[in-house]
C-alpha cells in the first residue's frame, strides 16, 4: 500500500513539474499526455545523469522539437527551474518556521561556505582582469545572456503564467517531499514528517546546486 502511496506522490509530481513547464509555453504547447510523458522521463534522467541536467536536457529537447529557438527554449526552460527553486527554498523556510529547526546552518559549514564564495569571485575576477577572455565575454556571451533575460522577464511578468507557474511548482516541492517520508515509512521508520520533508528539501536542493 504505501509503495502504491509513494507512487502516486510521484505521479503528482510528475504533474506538478508538467504544470509548471506548461504555463510558460505559447498556445502552441504539446497535449498533456506528452507533457507529462517528458516529465516522468526527466524523473529518470534526474536520477541516471548529473543533477539538474537530466531535467533540463529533456525540457530542451521537448521545446525545440515544438518549433521554440534555442534562446527562448533555454529561456523557458530556466524560468521552470527558477520558480521550482523558489518556491523550494519558501517551503523549507516555511517548514523551518513551523517546527524551530534552523537545518540550513547545521548542514552547510560556514567556512566552507565562505571559501566556495571566495574561490567564485577570485575565478571571476582572473578571468574579467584579463583582457582576452574579457573582451571574448562582453563580446560573445553578454548579447546572449542580455537576449535570455529579457525573454525571463518577459515570461514571469505575466500574472496568470506565473500563478499557475507557481501551483504547479508547489505541487511538485510537496509530492517530492511526502514520497520520501512515505519511503521511510514503507521501512518501519517513523520521524516528523514535516521535519524529514525540509531535511529531504534541503539534501536535494544543495544536490542540485
Amino acid at each position: 500500500l504505501l509503495v502504491l502511496i509513494c507512487l502516486l506522490c510521484s505521479i503528482a509530481a510528475w504533474i506538478g513539474s508538467a504544470i509548471t513547464l506548461s504555463s510558460f509555453m505559447d498556445d502552441a504547447k504539446p497535449s498533456a499526455w506528452v507533457l507529462f510523458c517528458s516529465q516522468v522521463a526527466s524523473g529518470f534522467t534526474a536520477v541516471s545523469m548529473p543533477a539538474g541536467v537530466g531535467p533540463a536536457f529533456v525540457n530542451l529537447q521537448l521545446l525545440k522539437k515544438q518549433g521554440y529557438s534555442p534562446t527562448a527554449a533555454t529561456a523557458i526552460t530556466s524560468a521552470t527551474w527558477m520558480i521550482q527553486a523558489i518556491m523550494t527554498t519558501l517551503v523549507m523556510f516555511a517548514i523551518g518556521i513551523f517546527t524551530g529547526r534552523n537545518v540550513l546552518s547545521g548542514m552547510i559549514p560556514t567556512h566552507m561556505f565562505i571559501t566556495v564564495i571566495g574561490l567564485v569571485t577570485l575565478i571571476v575576477s582572473i578571468c574579467m582582469a584579463i583582457a582576452p577572455i574579457r573582451k571574448k565575454i562582453t563580446k560573445r556571451y553578454l548579447p546572449i545572456l542580455f537576449a535570455y533575460g529579457q525573454q525571463i522577464k518577459e515570461m514571469i511578468s505575466k500574472p496568470i503564467q506565473l500563478f499557475i507557474s507557481i501551483f504547479g511548482a508547489i505541487i511538485l516541492v510537496i509530492a517530492v517531499g511526502l514520497g520520501y517520508w512515505i519511503s521511510l515509512l514503507a521501512f518501519d521508520y517513523y520521524a516528523n514528517p514535516l521535519e524529514t520533508i525540509l531535511l529531504f528539501l534541503v539534501a536535494n536542493a544543495a544536490g542540485s546546486a
